[in-house]
């Protein structure tokens, strides 16, 4: 919750709107090709902060951009979600499914971005393909940059916070991260910022993340492939709880993650990428899940048969 608080600041502070800006010029705006450049600089964040995070960054930076080329919200969006989703499946830490399945098999680093390696790269493409068909090809004439007031004190404050946040993490200090992010409005004199903050996702956040290892210890073997229940179950409690639910019962580590990872696309409930991209956008629910349910149908059959050539 800290890097998300902290992201959250940095959105405030205009950065990311000034960044959108220059995004925009630099794909000289092709529309597709702008989202495809996002889309590329979000996987390796993803894959190394964790998922959601990366909609922290991207999600608002995709609003930004919506806004001053004037296209539909959603589809950014989504796109955006589908993007944070794939890119973590890389690592280990890319989220918290991740490191609860390598901790629970002890898949070294080298081998787990190894075997996920191909799976990514081949729903990365996917990616790419959808975005090229979903978004206009054509370039459109850029709009005036909107007026922006950088706050450059509160955005130097949360980049400084976020770096420090990071080092403590590695730590095991976390909470010590989030009191650091949470002080910095006081710091700077602008209480404000409390009033802007998301508690009710902090407060969602809270309930994705229980305990489910109880309940998982005194669970019978499901009667069906584990993979297909994780993604299954993952519509209903979110993937990571379906995961801390199935861990133990999954046969293969590699086809349980490529498993929940994209039982993590779907719908808002399904991944905490999800929900914090629609509530950070205030997405329209059915628009969103439209574009995110159309890749993942289109995504499930090239994501398992990939994992299972992989496997064996």
């Amino acid at each position: 919750m800290a890097l998300l608080t902290l992201c959250r600041f940095i959105e405030f502070s205009g950065l990311l709107t000034l960044i959108s800006v220059g995004i925009a010029r630099i794909g000289r705006g092709c529309v597709a090709r702008i989202l495809v450049l996002l889309e590329m600089i979000f996987v390796p964040i993803a894959a190394l902060f964790m998922n959601d995070t990366a909609v922290a960054i991207s999600v608002p930076l995709g609003v930004a951009l919506a806004k001053h080329i004037g296209i539909e919200i959603e589809r950014i969006v989504a796109l955006l979600a589908i993007d944070a989703n794939v890119g973590s499946m890389l690592s280990p830490v890319g989220s918290p499914q991740n490191v609860i399945i390598s901790t629970r098999f002890g898949i070294p680093l080298h081998v787990f971005v190894a075997s996920m390696a191909i799976p990514t790269l081949a729903l990365l493409a996917l990616l790419v393909l959808y975005t090229y068909l979903l978004m206009p090809r054509r370039c459109v004439e850029l709009p005036p940059p909107p007026p922006v007031a950088l706050d450059r004190s509160l955005a130097i404050a949360s980049i400084v916070c976020f770096a420090a946040t990071l080092t403590l993490h590695l730590h095991h200090l976390s909470f010590l991260g989030l009191a650091l992010a949470m002080s910095i409005p006081a710091i700077l004199a602008k209480p404000r910022l409390y009033k802007l903050l998301d508690y009710e996702l902090y407060a969602i956040f809270i309930l994705m993340f229980l305990d489910f290892q109880t309940l998982s210890s005194i669970l019978t073997p499901p009667p069906i492939d584990v993979a297909i229940l994780a993604i299954a179950l993952s519509q209903v409690v979110s993937n990571v709880p379906a995961t801390l639910l199935l861990v133990d019962h999954a046969h293969s580590w590699l086809l349980f993650t490529v498993a929940v990872n994209l039982g993590g696309v779907p719908t808002a409930i399904s991944s905490v990428a999800n929900l914090v991209a629609m509530r950070l956008s205030g997405s329209k629910t059915l628009r969103f899940h439209l574009y995110t349910t159309i890749f993942f149908l289109a995504a499930l059959p090239i994501a398992m048969a990939v994992a299972y050539a992989v496997h064996r």
